[in-house]
C-alpha cells in the first residue's frame, strides 16, 4: 500500500506568507475599473453604474478579509490607491453596500485537475444578530439571536469549497441536497454525509447521477424490505451494516472519517473570516457568503501541501 508523503514544512511556509501584507494592483486591472459605455451600451433609466462588478467585489474582498467597516473600508481603498499612485475614484461606503445587495454573485465552477472524487457535505450556523455569550450570560439578556444556515459542499483532495447554499436556520439540510448534487462537476463519484442527509429521497438523487452516498444511518433507521429500488437497497445496506457492525466497522469500511474536511473547512471560515455576518439583508448576506467562500478557495490553492512522492 503506498503512502502519500507530504511537504509540510512548504505548507507551514504559505500559511505564513498567507499573512503578509502585499497589496498592488496591476495596470490591467486598472483598465477594468470603470465601466465602459459605446454606442451599443443598453442604459436603463436612472444613473448608470460607474464602476464594474470585479471593482466592487475586489474591494469587498479586502473588507472581509480585514474585518472592516464599510467606511473603514472606503478609507482603506483610497489609501491603497494613493499609494499605488493611480488615478482611480474609489466607491463611496453607500455604493459598496448598495452593490453587495443588488449583485448576482456566484461561487466559480472548479474543474482544474486538482479536484478530486470525493465531495463531503454539512452545515453550521453564521451569528447575525444578538450579543457575545459572554455579554448575554452576565447580563441575562434575552433578546433575540438570529442565525444564517452555511451549506457547504467541499472537495477531499483539494478542499475546495465546490458548491454553497445559505438558507433560514430552520431549513433542514436535507433541503438542498439536490442544488448540491445538480452544482458538482460529473468528475464526483461519492458524496459523504452526516445522519441529516439519510433520506430516500437524498439516495434517489444520489444514484440518479451516479453518485455514492455514504451518510451516516440515524439511530431509528429502518431497513425498507418492500421496496427493491437500487438507491432503497443501498440504503438499508448502510443502516444493516450499521445496525450489525457498530460505527467503527461501518465508518472503516466506507472511508466515512473523511467528511472531517467539510467540519475544517466550516472551521477555517469561522477563524479567518468571523462566525458573524456583517450584512443584515439577506441578499447581501447571500453575497456575502459567496465571496468569502471564493476567498477561502483562493487560501486553499496556495496552501495546500504538495506532494512528493509516494513510497
Amino acid at each position: 500500500m503506498s503512502k502519500v508523503i507530504r511537504d509540510w514544512s512548504a505548507y507551514n511556509n504559505s500559511l505564513v506568507n498567507r499573512g503578509y501584507l502585499t497589496i498592488f494592483v496591476s495596470k490591467d486591472f486598472a483598465k477594468t475599473w470603470y465601466v465602459k459605455y459605446d454606442g451599443t451600451t443598453i442604459r436603463k433609466c436612472g444613473g448608470q453604474p460607474k464602476y464594474t462588478d470585479e471593482a466592487i467585489t475586489t474591494l469587498l474582498s479586502l473588507r472581509f478579509i480585514f474585518k472592516q467597516p464599510l467606511r473603514a473600508m472606503e478609507g482603506f481603498a483610497k489609501s491603497l490607491v494613493a499609494m499605488m499612485k493611480l488615478e482611480l475614484d474609489v466607491p463611496d461606503y453607500s455604493t459598496l453596500s448598495n452593490k453587495l445587495k443588488k449583485m448576482k454573485i456566484r461561487l466559480p465552477l472548479l474543474t482544474n485537475s486538482r479536484i478530486g472524487h470525493v465531495v463531503s457535505i454539512d452545515s453550521t450556523g453564521l451569528k447575525i444578530h444578538g450579543q457575545g455569550e459572554w455579554n448575554r450570560k452576565k447580563h441575562s439578556q434575552t433578546d433575540r439571536r438570529q442565525w444564517v444556515k452555511l451549506h457547504l459542499a467541499v472537495d477531499n483532495e483539494s478542499m475546495q469549497i465546490l458548491a454553497v447554499e445559505s438558507t433560514a436556520d430552520d431549513v433542514h439540510d436535507c433541503e438542498v441536497f439536490n442544488q448540491f448534487i445538480d452544482a458538482l462537476p460529473d468528475s464526483i463519484d461519492k458524496v459523504l454525509g452526516d445522519g441529516a442527509y439519510d433520506a430516500v429521497g437524498a439516495y434517489k438523487k444520489s444514484d440518479d447521477n451516479g453518485i455514492n452516498l455514504v451518510a451516516l444511518p440515524r439511530d431509528n433507521a429502518v431497513v425498507d424490505t418492500n421496496n427493491t429500488d437500487s438507491h432503497v437497497l443501498r440504503r438499508n445496506e448502510h443502516i444493516e451494516r450499521y445496525q450489525n457492525k457498530g460505527l467503527y466497522a461501518w465508518a472503516n469500511k466506507n472511508s466515512y472519517w473523511d467528511r472531517n474536511r467539510v467540519e475544517t473547512t466550516m472551521g477555517r471560515f469561522k477563524t479567518t473570516l468571523s462566525g458573524t455576518l456583517a450584512s443584515r439583508k439577506v441578499e447581501s448576506q447571500q453575497n456575502e457568503i459567496i465571496i468569502k467562500c471564493e476567498i477561502l478557495n483562493k487560501f486553499a490553492s496556495i496552501t495546500m501541501p504538495l506532494q512528493d512522492s509516494a513510497v
